[in-house]
């Protein structure tokens, strides 16, 4: 009988050690968004959707009825998503694209600076945004392909 309890603990404590050496380990993983240590912004969007700012003229006021288009047609529709861009204090630039009504926003700990902007602007060209002081933005120039020489009047 002693035999029997001795061998019954003896196999017990061998499989009680053989299950805790063997336990599951897991490698973190850092590479996705959720697993990351990082910091979740979300963002929630308010669109203005304003056409022209009433400055030395209220055009809504002076919009004649028999132009081609009513005053509420030239207003823009909201964006069809919104670009991001995260400025790291280290210099890093972490770039975004979220749909129009906003989304989760990853970054790094840290004090940043955020750009936003539409990002479905094809007309309007984005330069220098490698750091957020130096981003610039401008409308494409339109250049007149017949173009030969200038018209009696007209200055050039």
């Amino acid at each position: 009988m002693k035999a029997t309890l001795r061998y019954t603990l003896m196999g017990l404590t061998f499989a009680g050690l053989t299950f805790l050496s063997t336990s599951c380990r897991k490698d973190l993983c850092y590479d996705h968004d959720e697993h990351g240590l990082s910091v979740k912004v979300n963002l929630s969007s308010d669109w203005e959707q304003e056409w022209e700012r009433t400055y030395a003229y209220d055009w809504e006021k002076l919009w004649e009825e028999d132009w081609k288009y009513d005053y509420e047609d030239l207003c823009p529709a909201p964006a069809d998503g919104i670009r991001v861009q995260v400025y790291t204090s280290d210099g890093q630039r972490i770039e975004s694209n979220l749909p129009d009504e906003g989304g989760r926003i990853a970054m790094p700990e840290g004090t940043h600076e955020l750009l936003f902007y539409n990002n479905d602007t094809e007309y309007i060209v984005f330069d220098g945004v490698a750091a957020s002081e130096s981003a610039t933005a401008t409308t494409r120039g339109v250049t007149r392909s017949s173009f030969h020489e200038l018209h009696a009047g007209e200055l050039p």
